[in-house]
C-alpha cells in the first residue's frame, strides 16, 4: 500500500487515466486553434495511435475536430511514433 492507505494504481489502470488526460490537454489545445479542428474534421471517424514507448494511447477524430476516446476494436489509420527526446523537444518548443 502506498502512503495515504490507498492501493498503487495497476499498469492496465493506468492506460485510461493516460488516454483521458491526453485527450482533455490536446482538446484544450484545440479551443483556441479554430483552423486545426477544420483540418482534423475532415478525418472524422479515423483513429491514431500516439506511441511514446511505454505508452500507447488510441483516439478518434471527432466530426467536430476534436479527439474522443478510440472505441477499443478500432483499427489506427495512423501510428505517431515519438521518442521521449523527440517528444521533450516539441514540449519545449510548443510546436
Amino acid at each position: 500500500q502506498r502512503r495515504g492507505g490507498g492501493a498503487a494504481p495497476r499498469p492496465q489502470d493506468l492506460k485510461p487515466m493516460l488516454a483521458a488526460a491526453f485527450i482533455t490537454f490536446a482538446n484544450h489545445l484545440l479551443e483556441s486553434a479554430p483552423w486545426a479542428r477544420d483540418k482534423l474534421s475532415a478525418h472524422a471517424g479515423k483513429t491514431a495511435l500516439f506511441d511514446v514507448f511505454p505508452a500507447r494511447l488510441a483516439f478518434a477524430v471527432a466530426a467536430d475536430g476534436r479527439l474522443q476516446p478510440a472505441p477499443p476494436e478500432a483499427l489506427p489509420a495512423v501510428t505517431i511514433r515519438l521518442t521521449h527526446l523527440t517528444l521533450l523537444e516539441v514540449l519545449a518548443d510548443g510546436e
